[in-house]
């Protein structure tokens, strides 16, 4: 088996068995239409727990969509708000979902590219960020995190957007990149 065929498998097995996963995959349905992918802190610390046994806790989950629906379908109980980047953040207790158009991520508009996965995971800032899981086909999507993972070492993947988001969070690429290190338990490759 590759490599990146037991990643597939072994967050699948992982994310579908959380209840919250499951409602937030249930509430992206609902409200986009086309593919769908996990993106994210989720993602990605799903992957580090099954590949090395790090326990790092992901408090929301990501998705890139091919669309959003205009007009949000919530269920009782959820609220919906404009996140900083113009996107939808829906919620409820302890859930959040972040819905993440192709049509409205940052670095894609701003260089004129076209709305794709594969441009979106060549416009991430970090390597570890550089995977998705398309939950049509339930595999990885790999733009350069798998790399990461084996690893364990965290670099930067776009530097323009590395310091885009640097200047938005008010830190430095390196003092984000040494946080975004320790956290996973990675080693940070500075730049």
């Amino acid at each position: 088996m590759m490599f990146i065929d037991y990643l597939s498998e072994q967050f699948r097995e992982r994310a579908y068995a959380d209840p919250k996963f499951r409602d937030a995959v249930n509430i992206v349905s609902m409200n986009s239409r086309g593919r769908v992918w996990v993106i994210g802190g989720f993602l990605y610390k799903t992957l580090i727990r099954a590949v090395h046994g790090t326990e790092v806790a992901s408090k929301d989950f990501d998705f890139v969509v091919e669309r959003a629906r205009e007009r949000l379908k919530l269920p009782d109980g959820w609220t919906s708000r404009t996140n900083r980047f113009g996107n939808p953040e829906l919620s409820a207790a302890e859930n959040q979902v972040d819905l993440v158009p192709l049509d409205n991520i940052l670095y894609l508009r701003k260089m004129n590219l076209a709305p794709s996965i594969r441009n979106y995971l060549a416009s991430v800032n970090f390597d570890i960020f550089a995977l998705a899981f398309d939950l049509r086909d339930e595999a990885i999507v790999d733009g350069g995190g798998v790399s990461a993972l084996e690893r364990k070492v965290l670099r930067v993947h776009n530097l323009v957007m590395a310091e885009i988001s640097a200047e938005i969070y008010g830190k430095s690429v390196n003092e984000m990149i040494s946080s975004r290190a320790r956290e996973i338990g990675f080693d940070a490759e500075l730049v």
